[in-house]
Protein backbone atom coordinates (compact mmCIF):
# COMPACT_ATOMS: atom_id res chain seq x y z
CA UNK A 1 0.00 0.00 0.00
CA UNK A 2 2.67 2.30 0.44
CA UNK A 3 4.28 1.78 -2.70
CA UNK A 4 1.00 2.51 -4.20
CA UNK A 5 1.13 6.03 -2.13
CA UNK A 6 4.32 6.72 -3.22
CA UNK A 7 3.70 6.29 -6.96
CA UNK A 8 0.42 8.19 -6.98
CA UNK A 9 1.33 10.81 -4.48
CA UNK A 10 4.88 11.28 -4.53
CA UNK A 11 7.49 14.06 -6.20
CA UNK A 12 7.69 13.29 -9.97
CA UNK A 13 11.22 14.53 -9.86
CA UNK A 14 12.10 11.72 -7.38
CA UNK A 15 11.80 9.31 -10.71
CA UNK A 16 10.08 6.59 -9.12
CA UNK A 17 9.77 3.11 -10.30
CA UNK A 18 6.48 1.76 -11.74
CA UNK A 19 4.03 -0.28 -9.63
CA UNK A 20 4.20 -3.34 -11.89
CA UNK A 21 8.54 -2.99 -12.38
CA UNK A 22 8.44 -3.00 -8.50
CA UNK A 23 5.85 -5.95 -8.08
CA UNK A 24 8.01 -7.86 -10.55
CA UNK A 25 11.44 -7.39 -8.42
CA UNK A 26 13.11 -5.20 -11.27
CA UNK A 27 14.22 -3.58 -7.69
CA UNK A 28 17.38 -5.80 -7.94
CA UNK A 29 18.84 -4.51 -11.16
CA UNK A 30 17.91 -1.07 -10.46
CA UNK A 31 20.11 -1.38 -7.01
CA UNK A 32 22.77 -3.55 -8.93
CA UNK A 33 22.93 -0.17 -11.31
CA UNK A 34 23.23 2.55 -8.90
CA UNK A 35 25.81 0.10 -7.50
CA UNK A 36 28.01 0.18 -10.92
CA UNK A 37 27.71 3.39 -11.36
CA UNK A 38 28.67 4.27 -7.26
CA UNK A 39 31.71 2.08 -7.97
CA UNK A 40 32.41 4.12 -11.80
CA UNK A 41 32.30 7.58 -9.54
CA UNK A 42 34.66 6.55 -7.27
CA UNK A 43 37.39 4.76 -9.37
CA UNK A 44 36.98 8.07 -11.32
CA UNK A 45 37.55 10.49 -8.35
CA UNK A 46 40.19 7.98 -7.32
CA UNK A 47 41.52 8.37 -10.72
CA UNK A 48 41.58 12.53 -10.87
CA UNK A 49 42.81 12.12 -7.54
CA UNK A 50 46.14 10.15 -8.31
CA UNK A 51 46.61 12.78 -11.44
CA UNK A 52 46.45 15.92 -9.60
CA UNK A 53 49.51 17.66 -9.31
CA UNK A 54 51.60 16.93 -6.39
CA UNK A 55 54.14 17.92 -3.82
CA UNK A 56 56.25 16.00 -1.58
CA UNK A 57 56.96 17.76 1.71
CA UNK A 58 59.31 15.97 3.83
CA UNK A 59 59.04 16.51 7.92
CA UNK A 60 62.26 15.45 9.35
CA UNK A 61 62.53 14.82 13.17
CA UNK A 62 64.09 18.23 14.98
CA UNK A 63 67.66 17.53 16.70
CA UNK A 64 66.03 17.65 20.09
CA UNK A 65 64.13 15.10 19.82
CA UNK A 66 66.65 12.73 18.12
CA UNK A 67 67.23 10.44 20.88
CA UNK A 68 65.53 6.94 21.89
CA UNK A 69 62.72 6.93 24.25
CA UNK A 70 63.79 3.68 25.74
CA UNK A 71 67.44 3.65 26.22
CA UNK A 72 68.50 7.27 25.60
CA UNK A 73 70.90 7.03 22.69
CA UNK A 74 71.47 8.98 19.91
CA UNK A 75 72.34 6.39 17.62
CA UNK A 76 69.26 6.39 15.52
CA UNK A 77 68.89 5.45 11.73
CA UNK A 78 65.60 5.18 9.81
CA UNK A 79 63.56 2.56 9.84
CA UNK A 80 61.45 3.05 6.62
CA UNK A 81 60.76 5.53 3.90
CA UNK A 82 58.78 7.52 6.35
CA UNK A 83 54.58 7.24 7.12
CA UNK A 84 52.90 9.16 4.78
CA UNK A 85 49.56 11.06 4.55
CA UNK A 86 47.87 13.07 1.53
CA UNK A 87 46.39 16.27 2.13
CA UNK A 88 44.45 18.47 -0.73
CA UNK A 89 44.83 21.98 -1.00
CA UNK A 90 43.39 24.60 -3.18
CA UNK A 91 45.65 26.88 -4.43
CA UNK A 92 44.94 29.99 -6.34
CA UNK A 93 43.05 28.64 -10.08
CA UNK A 94 44.13 24.97 -9.15
CA UNK A 95 43.90 21.93 -6.82
CA UNK A 96 46.73 20.44 -5.56
CA UNK A 97 48.24 16.94 -2.90
CA UNK A 98 50.51 17.57 -0.94
CA UNK A 99 51.81 14.20 -0.20
CA UNK A 100 53.58 14.93 3.66
CA UNK A 101 56.11 12.13 4.73
CA UNK A 102 56.68 12.00 8.41
CA UNK A 103 60.32 10.37 9.35
CA UNK A 104 60.50 7.34 11.59
CA UNK A 105 63.57 6.14 13.12
CA UNK A 106 64.56 3.82 15.17
CA UNK A 107 67.20 3.09 17.98
CA UNK A 108 70.64 0.50 17.14
CA UNK A 109 69.18 -0.96 20.92
CA UNK A 110 65.78 -2.21 18.80
CA UNK A 111 63.50 -0.85 21.80
CA UNK A 112 62.88 2.83 21.05
CA UNK A 113 61.46 4.51 17.48
CA UNK A 114 61.02 8.01 17.10
CA UNK A 115 58.15 10.14 14.22
CA UNK A 116 57.71 13.36 13.58
CA UNK A 117 54.37 14.28 14.62
CA UNK A 118 51.90 14.86 11.57
CA UNK A 119 50.78 18.31 10.16
CA UNK A 120 48.55 19.94 12.02
CA UNK A 121 45.19 19.63 10.12
CA UNK A 122 41.84 21.67 10.18
CA UNK A 123 39.54 18.16 10.73
CA UNK A 124 41.16 15.46 12.50
CA UNK A 125 41.49 13.00 9.73
CA UNK A 126 40.86 15.06 7.04
CA UNK A 127 42.22 14.78 4.09
CA UNK A 128 41.05 18.70 3.05
CA UNK A 129 43.60 21.42 3.80
CA UNK A 130 42.64 25.27 4.95
CA UNK A 131 42.50 26.52 1.67
CA UNK A 132 40.39 24.60 0.10
CA UNK A 133 37.73 24.65 2.61
CA UNK A 134 37.97 28.30 2.88
CA UNK A 135 37.24 27.86 -1.03
CA UNK A 136 34.49 25.72 -1.04
CA UNK A 137 32.92 27.69 2.31
CA UNK A 138 33.68 30.72 0.59
CA UNK A 139 31.99 29.66 -3.41
CA UNK A 140 29.18 28.07 -0.87
CA UNK A 141 28.34 31.35 0.48
CA UNK A 142 28.92 33.74 -2.56
CA UNK A 143 26.19 31.37 -4.25
CA UNK A 144 24.60 32.24 -0.90
CA UNK A 145 23.62 28.53 -0.66
CA UNK A 146 24.49 28.01 3.09
CA UNK A 147 22.91 31.14 4.22
CA UNK A 148 19.22 29.80 3.91
CA UNK A 149 19.29 28.37 7.63
CA UNK A 150 21.58 30.72 9.16
CA UNK A 151 25.56 29.12 9.19
CA UNK A 152 24.75 25.35 8.36
CA UNK A 153 26.26 23.97 5.56
CA UNK A 154 24.47 21.32 3.09
CA UNK A 155 25.10 17.87 4.97
CA UNK A 156 27.07 16.31 2.26
CA UNK A 157 29.33 19.24 1.63
CA UNK A 158 30.24 19.07 5.56
CA UNK A 159 30.66 15.19 5.00
CA UNK A 160 33.02 15.67 2.03
CA UNK A 161 34.93 18.04 4.22
CA UNK A 162 34.75 15.81 7.39
CA UNK A 163 32.80 18.76 9.49
CA UNK A 164 29.74 15.95 10.21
Amino acid sequence: MATLERHVFGRRTEKLPTVASELRGDADATAAQAEAAKKKRRERAARKAEEAPSREIRHAVPAEERYCPACGSEALEPLSQGRTSVLYEYLPARFGRQVHVQEVLACTCGRGVVTVPPPARVVDRGEYGPGFIAHVVTSKCADAMCCEAGWLMDERTAWLMGVA
